[in-house]
């Protein structure tokens, strides 16, 4: 091989390499983003768009805000009886209705940090994973192993604690979910289904 022919051979393999690093494509060795990852799931339950851990995060960190009115920042997050049906298959859908109705009909039902947590701590997990102990699911409650099993298949579910800076445990919550265009609130869902 001749030095004159190094040039072109070295201009021919930075082609087929911008050729085949396409960092947005798997297949390729690229990088996966949240929202290609979600969309390809393809297993999200009735009305229930592809989860997006950023939306969720701003929107629990509205929470973390001085002064603001918790219960009128959770009490949207109530679901409707489509919401229910849309994330539990229907025997629990119904009953876990009926459980929470109590607590939402509480005008002091709040999401609520204690004093000097400032910081959230966010997990993310569909129902497999949760079930099989995959990605984020070992952070979810151990209720969740017989919760997941009234749960339908593609849903994102959300489990958040607002901590004190430097610090992992704090206020923990659980069974916020994206469903029907709306984030939704589900909270311990497996006590609702005991004697299931």
């Amino acid at each position: 091989m001749s030095i004159r022919s190094l040039p072109a051979i070295s201009l021919v393999a930075v082609m087929l390499c911008a050729v085949g690093c396409n960092k947005s494509d798997p297949a390729a060795g690229g990088e996966v983003k949240p929202e290609s990852r979600a969309g390809a799931e393809g297993k999200a339950a009735s009305g229930q768009k592809p989860a997006d851990t950023d939306a969720a995060k701003a929107l629990l960190e509205q929470f973390l805000k001085p002064g603001v009115d918790h219960a009128a920042l959770t009490k949207p997050l109530e679901p409707t009886a489509e919401d229910y049906k849309a994330v539990f298959k229907e025997e629990a859908a119904g009953k876990l209705e009926s459980h929470y109705k109590k607590m939402w009909s509480d005008p002091n039902a709040a999401i609520k940090p204690n004093e000097g947590q400032t910081q959230l701590l966010l997990y993310s997990a569909t129902t497999e994973e949760i079930a099989a102990g995959d990605g984020d699911g070992p952070n979810f409650p151990g209720g969740y192993k017989k919760a997941v099993e009234s749960m339908k298949p593609g849903v994102r579910w959300y489990r958040f604690k607002f901590v004190k800076p430097g610090e992992t445990l704090g206020m923990a919550f659980d069974g916020l979910t994206f469903v029907n265009g709306k984030w939704r609130f589900f909270p311990k869902p497996w006590r609702g289904l005991e004697g299931s």
